[in-house]
């Protein structure tokens, strides 16, 4: 295994660890996944993801984490040796912390509304599967 394998591992040890034992990054999380769509990233959204402004229930937080997971699995793409295997993880571990019959722990352990966090979290995993899309 080379280096950058074991940094990808690490990097998801934590991602793992910190839902199994969510800790303030919970709130941290979510906070940056509500407020991803900033002045800069405003034209990116009607230059990238304009299908999500011709949605009924457009919601311009709900489009910043879109952005923000499209914009993650972006980098996992071009940095990760294995981009399949972590973008497969990420799915697997958001498809868990999004589900409305499940646990929801890491939007119970944050500050944010259970169903708005569920919401952004849920964002967050469309824009990585639209990236892989």
């Amino acid at each position: 295994m080379d280096l950058s394998n074991k940094k990808e591992l690490i990097c998801l040890s934590e991602l793992i660890r910190d839902v199994r034992q969510p800790r303030k990054d919970a709130s941290d999380l979510l906070l940056i996944l509500k407020h991803y769509l900033s002045p800069e990233n405003t034209e990116r959204l009607y230059d990238e993801a304009a299908h999500l402004l011709e949605t009924d229930d457009f919601d311009y937080e709900i489009a910043g984490a879109w952005l923000a997971g499209n914009d993650a699995a972006s980098q996992i793409s071009a940095c990760s040796a294995n981009p399949a295997i972590l973008l497969d993880a990420c799915e697997t571990i958001l498809a868990r912390q999004t589900d409305p019959n499940g646990s929801l722990k890491l939007v119970a352990e944050s500050e944010t509304e259970i169903t708005l966090g569920r919401r952004l979290l849920q964002g967050f995993l469309d824009g990585v599967r639209a990236h892989r899309a």
